[in-house]
C-alpha cells in the first residue's frame, strides 16, 4: 500500500563513506517497479595517481557488490513513477526504461542511482557527495551504461560493434596469445593500438555492402549519452562496464573499441557512404564527444594500468604519458550538463589530489567564479600554464571571462599545440622545467605571468602566398540540426562558391579548415626526405618545408634538385602526414614575424601582436597588448625557431629580457590588481 510521497532519511555519520543503495526488486518487465533504498557503510580507497606505484590497496574489503548507473537523465522533470519503501517516487522516463530493462525477473539487484540514490533537493549533501562520486564508480564491481530504448537500428548497431572486435581476434593471437572481451589488458591492446594497424584489420568492412551496418554504428554514437559530461568520469574510473540499449548489451570493451575504430575510419567511411547517396541523418556526426570520451579513458589507462604483455611496437603512445592530468580537467569543454559548475565537480575524480582537495562544490558559487578558482588551483597546484592555451580568443568572447580563461561552453576552436596531445606534434621545453611563476587579482580577472618576448607578429594570412591552390573551408561538421553551408575562399577573399557539404550549423566564430592536398606534396616533397623525421613531428616537418620553399622563392638559396623528391610511393607512406598536418591547421593562419620567422598562429591574431614564452608553458603563445598596459591572450602558436629552449638561450645571453605580463580581460572590463 502506497503510504505517500517518499521522504529521504539523512544520511548517518560513519568512519567510512556512508551510501543509499537501491535493490531493485526482481519482477517481469512490464510489472510495476519496486525498489527499496538501504544504507551501506564502504572503506573506499582513494583514486591511484600518476606518481603512485600501484593503486592503494583497499583498508577494508567492500562486501556489498553494487553497480553504478551511468546514464542521461533527459528531461529532469519527472513523467514516471516507481514504488520506493513504499512510497510513489518520481523519475525520469529515461531511468524509468533503465530500470525496466536492468531489472532480473528472479535476481534482486544491487544499483546506485544518483537521482535516487542522492536527496537532489538537498544541495549540502550534493556537495557532501560529488568528490566521492569517482570512488562509487572506480570500486563498484561493474559500472551499467544505458544508451536507452532499442530499435531495430541500435540492435543492429550493438552487432556491428561485435562484429568489428572479431577482426582483430588474429592479431591479438599473434602478438598476446589471444584475448577476451571485458579485461583492462584487452582493451588496452585494442584501444592503443597504432591507427595504421586498425584499419589494416578493418578494410575489408569500409566496403559498400557494410553501408547499413556503419550507419546504424553511427546512430548508435548519436545517443545522447556520449555528450553528458558527467559520463566521462564514470566510464573512465570503471574497471568494468557493460553497455545496454534496449534488450541489447555488450561489455564496454567492445562498444569503446567500436567507437575508437569509427573515429579512426570516418573519413574513410564517410566516403563510402557518399558515394552511396547516403544523406545527413546517415553520417557520424558526434566524432568530437565520442573520440573524446574513448580517447580519455585510454590516457588514463595508460597513466595508472598499463599492462605489461602488451608488445611496446603495438602501442600508439598519447601524450598523456606527457600531458598528465592537463587534459582531464579541460575533457568536458563543449560536453553537455544541467549546471555548468558540473563541468569541474565531474571531473575532480581524474584530477591530482591536491588540485580537487582545493576545488570544493558549491552549486550557490556561479560557475564563472567555480572556472576562475578551478583554473588557479590547477595552476598552483601543477606549476603548469598549460591550459591557458586551451582559452581560444574570438571576438564574442564574454567578458565574464578573462581572456585567460577556457570557456567550457564552446568545443575547441583549433588544436592546443601546448597539449602534445595530438597526432604530428612534439613535446617541447621552451623555458626548461621550471614552474610557472604567477600571481592572481583578487577577484581572478588577471593572471600576471613571467616570461620574454621573442617576436612581434608583422602579418598574417600568407597561406595564399605559399599555397596557390589553397581552399578554406568553415563551417561546424560535428551537429546534426540543420544543412550548413560551407564556404570556399580563394586569396581575394571573395567568395567563389557555397555549398552544401553535410549536417551542421555555421557559426562566425567556428574555424576555417584547410583543404591543399595537392600544395602539401609540392611544398614537402622536395624536402622531406632532408628532414629526420623519426625525431621530429609532421607539423614541424611541414614548417621547415615552408621555410625553405620561402628561401627558394627570394632566390636564397637554389631550387632542390629532383632526385629529392619524394617517388609516389614515399607519398603514399607518408599520406598520414597531411592529414595530420591538416587538423593541426584548423583555425590557424601562417603568420610573418617582424624578425623574419613565420609560423602557426590562431586566425584572430593581428598585425602588432607579440610572440612570448612563458614560464610554465610548453608552447609560445599570442599576447595582445592593451591600453593601460595590460594583455589579451589570443592562444598558443608554432615557431620552430622558438620550440627547442632558443629562449633560455636568449635570457642567459641578454637577447631577451624576462618581464611580467598581466593578462585579463578586454580593458573595458575593470578589477582589482
Amino acid at each position: 500500500m502506497e503510504t505517500g510521497n517518499f521522504e529521504y532519511t539523512a544520511l548517518p555519520e560513519d568512519d567510512g563513506l556512508v551510501l543509499r543503495l537501491l535493490k531493485l526488486i526482481p519482477g517481469p518487465k512490464t510489472a510495476p517497479l519496486i525498489c527499496k533504498l538501504v544504507f551501506e557503510t564502504f572503506q573506499m580507497p582513494e583514486i591511484p595517481q600518476e606518481h603512485d606505484a600501484k593503486p592503494n590497496p583497499q583498508t577494508k574489503p567492500n562486501c556489498v557488490a553494487y553497480e553504478p548507473l551511468s546514464y542521461t537523465w533527459g528531461d529532469p522533470n519527472p513523467t514516471s513513477f516507481i514504488k520506493l519503501n513504499n512510497c510513489p517516487f518520481g523519475v525520469t522516463k529515461n531511468l524509468e526504461a533503465a530500470l525496466r530493462h536492468l531489472r532480473d525477473l528472479h535476481v534482486e539487484r544491487t544499483l546506485w542511482v544518483d537521482a535516487i540514490c542522492i536527496d537532489q533537493g538537498n544541495n549540502r549533501e550534493k556537495e557532501i557527495l560529488i568528490p566521492h562520486m569517482a570512488s562509487i564508480y572506480c570500486n563498484a564491481s561493474k559500472v551499467a551504461v544505458w544508451l536507452g530504448e532499442g530499435s531495430s537500428m541500435s540492435d543492429r548497431g550493438m552487432n556491428f560493434a561485435a562484429q568489428i572486435n572479431q577482426c582483430f581476434k588474429e592479431t591479438a593471437r599473434n602478438t598476446v596469445g589471444g584475448f577476451g572481451p571485458q579485461s583492462i589488458e584487452d582493451e588496452s591492446f585494442l584501444g592503443l593500438m597504432r591507427r595504421e594497424t586498425t584499419i589494416a584489420n578493418v578494410k575489408h568492412l569500409c566496403e559498400p555492402s557494410f553501408a547499413d551496418q556503419w550507419m546504424a554504428l553511427y546512430h548508435l554514437l548519436r545517443r545522447p549519452w556520449w555528450e553528458r559530461a558527467w559520463v566521462l568520469q564514470e566510464i573512465v574510473l570503471a574497471k568494468s562496464a557493460t553497455v545496454y540499449c534496449g534488450d541489447q548489451s555488450q561489455p564496454w570493451a567492445i562498444i569503446g573499441n567500436a567507437a575508437r575504430v569509427a573515429c579512426i575510419t570516418r573519413s574513410i567511411v564517410s566516403s563510402m557512404l557518399a558515394k552511396q547517396g547516403v544523406g545527413k541523418s546517415g553520417l557520424f556526426c558526434n566524432s568530437r564527444n565520442v573520440e573524446g570520451l574513448v580517447v580519455t579513458r585510454l590516457q588514463w589507462m595508460q597513466l595508472h594500468y598499463r599492462p605489461q604483455k602488451i608488445p611496446f611496437e603495438y602501442y600508439e603512445i598519447t601524450a598523456g604519458t606527457i600531458q598528465g592530468p592537463k587534459q582531464f580537467i579541460t575533457a568536458n569543454i563543449g560536453r553537455k550538463s544541467l549546471y555548468p559548475q558540473d563541468k569541474i565537480f565531474s571531473v575532480l575524480g581524474l584530477l591530482p589530489r591536491d588540485v580537487a582537495r582545493s576545488i570544493k562544490p558549491d552549486y550557490d558559487n556561479p560557475s564563472h567564479k567555480v572556472l576562475k578558482e578551478a583554473v588557479q588551483a590547477f595552476i598552483k597546484v601543477t606549476g603548469s600554464l598549460n591550459i591557458i592555451c586551451s582559452s581560444q580568443y574570438s571576438p564574442w568572447q564574454e567578458e565574464m571571462f578573462p581572456s585567460w580563461i577556457p570557456n567550457w561552453e564552446r568545443p575547441f576552436r583549433m588544436p592546443v599545440y601546448a597539449d602534445q596531445n595530438h597526432a604530428g606534434l612534439g613535446y617541447f621545453d621552451i623555458l626548461g622545467s621550471r614552474s610557472a611563476e604567477v600571481k592572481f587579482s583578487e577577484d581572478l580577472s588577471f593572471l600576471t605571468a613571467k616570461g620574454c618576448i621573442v617576436g612581434e607578429i608583422s602579418d598574417i594570412l600568407y597561406e595564399w602566398a605559399y599555397l596557390p591552390g589553397l581552399k578554406k573551408i568553415r563551417g561546424n561538421l560535428d551537429t546534426d540540426e540543420t544543412e550548413v553551408l560551407l564556404e570556399e575562399v580563394h586569396p581575394n577573399g571573395l567568395q567563389v562558391e557555397r555549398k552544401v557539404l553535410r549536417s551542421g550549423l555555421e557559426e562566425p566564430w567556428q574555424p576555417w579548415t584547410w583543404d591543399f592536398e595537392d600544395d602539401y606534396w609540392k611544398i614537402v616533397g622536395p624536402y622531406a626526405k632532408q628532414l629526420p623525421s623519426d625525431e621530429i613531428d609532421a607539423l614541424e616537418i611541414f614548417l621547415l618545408c615552408l621555410r625553405t620553399r620561402w628561401a627558394v622563392m627570394k632566390s636564397r638559396i637554389p631550387a632542390p634538385d629532383q632526385t629529392t623528391f619524394l617517388t609516389e610511393t614515399e607519398k603514399a607512406q607518408r599520406a598520414q602526414d597531411y592529414v595530420i598536418t591538416q587538423a593541426l591547421l584548423i583555425g590557424r593562419t601562417l603568420a610573418y614575424l617582424v624578425q623574419g620567422n613565420i609560423g602557426f598562429v590562431p586566425d584572430f591574431t593581428k598585425s602588432g601582436d607579440l610572440v612570448c614564452l612563458l614560464i610554465g608553458c610548453n608552447a609560445p603563445v599570442i599576447l595582445r597588448k592593451q591600453i593601460g598596459g595590460t594583455f589579451i591572450f589570443i592562444g598558443d602558436c608554432r615557431v620552430s625557431e622558438f620550440m627547442h629552449g632558443e629562449g633560455i638561450t636568449g635570457l642567459e645571453t641578454g637577447k631577451y629580457t624576462l618581464e611580467s605580463f598581466c593578462i585579463g580581460p578586454p580593458s573595458n572590463s575593470s578589477s582589482k590588481i
